[in-house]
């Protein structure tokens, strides 16, 4: 996702100089078909089977506890991450003058460091770290840098903390969808699973951007929303808690 976001951003000023954005429109619908034929041609159905309605497989999935804390690890982490996006071209180019050009490069730049921090997510993992301390770790590393990046520290710096932000939280992904086939009832369920914590990232991209910029415009300022962020960076390290908590029962 953050490679594709990081081309979009880069090749989007290009396209929309030469087509327009309804032909960048068109042209990224037309991509999303070639994705799907492509689906469809080269990935197998599934074999598995199980015999278990969707309802079922529903009702058993919302009632595990540790799906449940994978969704709020990873709802938190995506609407922190999704609002500052949205803040750096305001923040760069409205407070502070910068070109259009200047924001979209910041903005690539925020988006692709988030790759190094999803590739570090898994070699975390795969070096034997816990799952849970991936999570709250990430989590309280972007309450940390959202502290500098939305003080009154210098623009270098505060532009720093937000590239930390991301690199730092793009860790949590790895730990949270690894985490799916953990806390599934069974395979039948991963499939649920996984799409519980990804309507948990939709939501979250809606509801909190949203809640933060009502913040932010209501106190005073993108200042004032650090009181939001950091509740949810202190949800998310519980949550990493909690997923580390259940895990070690079902170990038992």
């Amino acid at each position: 996702m953050p490679t594709g976001g990081t081309l979009a951003l880069l090749l989007a000023p290009v396209a929309l100089g030469t087509f327009g954005w309804r032909g960048l429109w068109l042209a990224l619908a037309a991509y999303a078909v070639l994705c799907a034929v492509l689906l469809v041609q080269r990935v197998p159905p599934a074999q598995s089977g199980g015999g278990i309605g969707s309802l079922r497989l529903l009702a058993e999935s919302v009632l595990r506890p540790g799906s449940l804390a994978l969704c709020a690890g990873f709802m938190c982490y995506v609407g922190q991450w999704n609002s500052l996006m949205t803040w750096l071209p305001t923040y760069v180019v409205e407070e502070r003058g910068a070109s259009a050009a200047t924001a979209a490069l910041l903005l690539a730049a925020y988006v692709a460091i988030n790759i190094f921090g999803n590739q570090l997510g898994g070699v975390l993992l795969r070096a034997g770290v816990p799952r849970w301390i991936v999570m709250a770790g990430g989590a309280a590393a972007m309450g940390a840098t959202g502290i500098g990046l939305l003080s009154s520290a210098p623009d270098g710096v505060r532009i720093a903390c937000a590239l930390a932000f991301s690199v730092l939280g793009g860790v949590i992904p790895a730990a949270v969808f690894s985490g799916t086939p953990v806390h599934a009832r069974s395979p039948q369920h991963i499939g649920t699973t996984n799409g519980m914590v990804t309507q948990s990232s939709h939501l979250s991209q809606f509801v909190i951007p949203i809640l933060i910029a009502w913040v932010a415009s209501r106190a005073g300022g993108w200042e004032a929303s650090l009181r939001v962020m950091l509740t949810l960076a202190v949800i998310g390290v519980v949550a990493g808690i909690a997923v580390g908590r259940f895990e070690r029962r079902l170990a038992k």
